[in-house]
């Protein structure tokens, strides 16, 4: 999501916290990527990281994979995937 606007201007978005798959649902975690230098963000009033990383630990990660998705590392992701956005990242199986 890209907000733009003066610094009184906030939005929210819902995510997910499960995807449907083939597979049936899957529980992810948001990870945030990117923020610009002044950008206030927070998932569910907390902090990106800390959510994250309780999230992933939540969900079955290992305490690398939390920590990396918690300093917005994206491994899970094709090489491809745009990089300036907000994603959620699977557990690998």
């Amino acid at each position: 999501m890209r907000v733009f606007g003066s610094q009184t201007v906030s939005a929210r978005r819902p995510l997910e916290l499960e995807l449907t798959t083939s597979k049936g649902k899957m529980p992810v975690s948001p990870v945030l990527v990117f923020r610009g230098e002044q950008q206030m963000v927070t998932f569910d009033g907390k902090e990106p990281a800390a959510f994250t990383r309780q999230r992933c630990k939540e969900i079955g990660c290992t305490d690398k994979e939390a920590e990396a998705a918690a300093r917005g590392e994206i491994h899970h992701l094709p090489r491809d995937a745009p990089t300036r956005s907000s994603f959620a990242s699977l557990p690998r199986p």
